[in-house]
């Protein structure tokens, strides 16, 4: 007989953690779902165990993974917004690195070997205009989000060169859009076009004039659902960085059109300059995952879209 996976998992509260804890469970695992809330979600899955700490508390951590003999961590908890990490920077540093080194503490204390993080592909350099980014591309994060998540990564990486942890995946996530029973607020492209949209706003580009298709930024973006069918396969998988996207960049004027035609409404433009030093044009190439998985990503944007 198979033994239930015991699956902690930290964010629950966020977009992807919600799913997560979802998902998981409807695979038959055993969630512990982390969060910060008073009262318990009426999303939580009937199965679901949900437990409250502050992120950095290693010894409640600890004490959670120990009752629950807890087999897997996926650490999705972390501060997520690049402009706000440069206003309150120590803040982030605190929750996202502090955080992190405290999970893994916890795990060495409590004796949970495997971990899955999710990263991000702004830890890779900006060295041209257009990025075609694997997992051999140069890092150099542009901003103290994407920096914190570079140290999180390289603190777990030295946990399984010490042997304090036998097993993790790190997982360079591309722009997540699709559905999930919590969402974090607006902070994708796509939530903010689809705010506009429902509100009747206008909706603001940086610049037109960028070398994509119709002179848009251009990003990569990945449904959640896609990523959650990754994550399935993750446990007992080898250890590794692993990028996760479409393979594919969307300019932001597609990803409008997209909003227009699913809502049937009119998004009104605004264009201002472009921010110095931004990348015109992202993809996420995901070969590795398909080698190592047999992972491929299957849900287009317009289904993430009327999934929302």
């Amino acid at each position: 007989m198979t033994k239930t996976r015991v699956i902690l998992i930290t964010g629950a509260d966020g977009t992807l953690g919600s799913a997560a804890t979802v998902a998981c469970c409807a695979r038959g695992d055993r969630v512990i779902a982390l969060g910060r809330r008073k009262v318990i979600p009426a999303w939580l899955p009937s199965g679901a165990v949900y437990a409250t700490a502050d992120i950095r508390d290693e010894s409640r951590l600890a004490e959670i993974m120990t009752e629950n003999s807890v087999d897997s961590v996926f650490h999705f908890a972390s501060l997520k917004n690049v402009g706000e990490s440069e206003r309150i920077p120590l803040e982030y540093c605190s929750v996202n690195i502090d955080g992190t080194r405290a999970v893994l503490s916890a795990m060495k204390a409590a004796g949970v070997q495997h971990i899955v993080f999710a990263s991000t592909w702004a830890v890779y350099a900006s060295c041209t205009p257009v990025a075609q980014l694997n997992e051999s591309s140069p890092v150099g994060p542009a901003s103290t989000y994407a920096l914190t998540k570079l140290l999180g990564e390289r603190f777990i990486q030295e946990y399984a060169e010490k042997k304090w942890i036998s097993d993790f995946q790190i997982l360079r996530l591309a722009n997540l859009v699709g559905p999930a029973p919590s969402a974090s607020g607006v902070n994708t492209f796509l939530d903010i076009a689809l705010d506009a949209a429902r509100k009747g706003k206008p909706i603001t580009l940086s610049g037109i004039h960028h070398p994509t298709s119709d002179g848009s930024m251009a990003r990569d973006f990945v449904d959640i659902r896609d990523v959650l069918r990754l994550m399935q396969l993750l446990p007992g998988a080898p250890s590794g960085t692993f990028n996760v996207g479409s393979g594919k960049a969307t300019t932001l004027k597609q990803v409008i059109a997209a909003v227009e035609e699913v809502t049937d409404t009119k998004v009104s433009l605004v264009v201002q300059e472009s921010t110095p030093g931004a990348l015109a044009s992202v993809v996420v190439e995901s070969a590795l995952a398909k080698k190592m998985f047999g992972w491929e990503p299957s849900v287009g944007l317009l289904d993430s879209i009327r999934a929302l």
